[in-house]
């Protein structure tokens, strides 16, 4: 299949995979788009698990400005010793907040009937992941 991509350019390997984006807002109080997307069209599992063989899609969502702050320290003078590095997120309630909106805004659009012919149904998180605290649970 590798081979494929990139000879003939047929086949996954022959595509940048992010094939289309956007920026939105989450709500109506935000002035300007604070969530990003991804769309791709192949679906691929980050869970260790077998990808399904049919065709799919996904779509990587996001905040953009979040307000969650990590840390990066050196821990010795050794240029290869690794940093510690502390990302932080999920951190702050407005964090939070719009992760949550993310999912749900991405659900939105992936539910419009211009979608239909192409969904097969939620893969992750998974329609059993509704409330909040299990989005959040997700997420984190």
């Amino acid at each position: 299949m590798v081979y494929n991509g990139f000879s003939p350019r047929t086949g996954a390997a022959a595509s940048n995979h992010f094939e289309g984006g956007g920026f939105v807002r989450s709500n109506n109080e935000v002035d300007y788009p604070n969530l990003m997307f991804h769309f791709l069209p192949i679906a691929v599992r980050y869970d260790g698990q077998k990808a399904a063989v049919a065709h799919g899609y996904q779509v990587h969502v996001g905040p953009m400005y979040s307000n969650s702050r990590g840390s990066l320290k050196i821990k010795s003078k050794d240029p290869f010793e690794k940093p510690s590095i502390r990302f932080n997120y999920l951190s702050t309630e407005e964090d939070k907040k719009e992760w949550v909106e993310a999912i749900r805004v991405a659900r939105n659009i992936l539910s419009q009937k211009a979608m239909d012919p192409f969904n097969g149904g939620e893969i992750s998180p998974g329609p059993e992941v509704q409330t909040d605290e299990e989005i959040l649970d997700w997420v984190s």
